[in-house]
Parts: structure tokens; C-alpha cells; sequence
């Protein structure tokens, strides 16, 4: 169970391209583009669990979903268009 849990200096280990420690810290608290790291309050001290890292690098911000509808409007009108 030690390994599913990692410290956020852990984390930023495994992170591609080895974020800082303050990063890891700040996606914890602020989050970045509408996500936040997820972790967990374990006897005092906060840890991520290895899939919050997964879900964290894989899930489509906020800016991904504006994108998407402003590429669907542009369509709609295209289509009334013609």
C-alpha cells in the first residue's frame, strides 16, 4: 500500500519533465487550468496517490473544453451558413 501513495517531492520525481516541488505543491492547492493534483491528508502529512498523478496529466482542462465548444459553434455556423 507504501508504494500507491506517494510524498509530493516523490511525485515531482516521477512527473515527466521533474516539475519542482513547489509545482506539485502548487496543482495541490490551486490547480492549474481548471484541474487540481488530488491527494490526501495521511497522519499530518499530504500525499497523491499514483492514479491522481495519471488522472492529473491525461484530463482535458478547462481551456481544452472551450476549445472544443468554440470549434462546435464555429460548425453550427458554417452549416446555417450554406
Amino acid at each position: 500500500m507504501n508504494d500507491d501513495f506517494l510524498s509530493p517531492k516523490d511525485a515531482a520525481k516521477i512527473i515527466p519533465g521533474r516539475p519542482h516541488i513547489s509545482t506539485v505543491w502548487r496543482w495541490m492547492n490551486r490547480g492549474v487550468r481548471g484541474r487540481r493534483l488530488r491527494s490526501t491528508l495521511i497522519g499530518g502529512r499530504r500525499y497523491i496517490p499514483r492514479e491522481a498523478i495519471r488522472e492529473f496529466l491525461t484530463a482535458p482542462s478547462d481551456w481544452d473544453r472551450v476549445a472544443e465548444i468554440e470549434h462546435a459553434e464555429a460548425d453550427v455556423r458554417r452549416e446555417m451558413g450554406q
